[in-house]
């Protein structure tokens, strides 16, 4: 069985240099949106929305999240979930993988597991109605078994 580790994939490589090379980081959107998220514009309209938050964020601090999101593994504890849980991966998703999602799933009790197969990383925020749908019918269902 596959193992699943926090940061596993593309997001180890550009973590570590992220915070440095910013804001020259718009590369690391080709791994999180879909090719239709950057040729519709949505892409470039997060970018700008980022650069222009007042509040940012200091290097530092995006260094030291990185790095507990890589260093984090609470793999041991997904058994221990009794909660109804629905694992959504997007089939191009190349930081977490579907076959991370499935392991993730796997391991949780019950788990259901779906793959939006045309999306990447951000699918609640490219196809927020196809995300919301999968989302209300896991939730009728479980209010059904109830």
């Amino acid at each position: 069985m596959p193992t699943f580790a926090p940061g596993a994939g593309s997001s180890a490589g550009w973590s570590r240099s992220l915070p440095a090379n910013a804001p020259s980081w718009k590369g690391f959107f080709l791994d999180i949106y879909t090719a239709r998220a950057h040729n519709d514009g949505t892409v470039a309209q997060f970018i700008e929305e980022a650069l222009a938050f007042p509040h940012k964020q200091a290097t530092e601090d995006l260094q030291r999240f990185l790095d507990a999101f890589l260093d984090h593994d609470t793999t041991d504890r997904l058994p221990k979930i009794a909660a109804p849980t629905l694992v959504l991966a997007g089939g191009r998703d190349s930081t977490a993988r579907p076959e991370l999602c499935r392991a993730v799933a796997d391991l949780i009790p019950g788990a259901r597991f779906e793959i939006l197969d045309e999306e990447a990383h951000q699918p609640f925020q490219e196809v927020p109605e196809e995300w919301n749908a999968r989302v209300d019918a896991f939730w009728r269902q479980v209010e059904l078994r109830d």
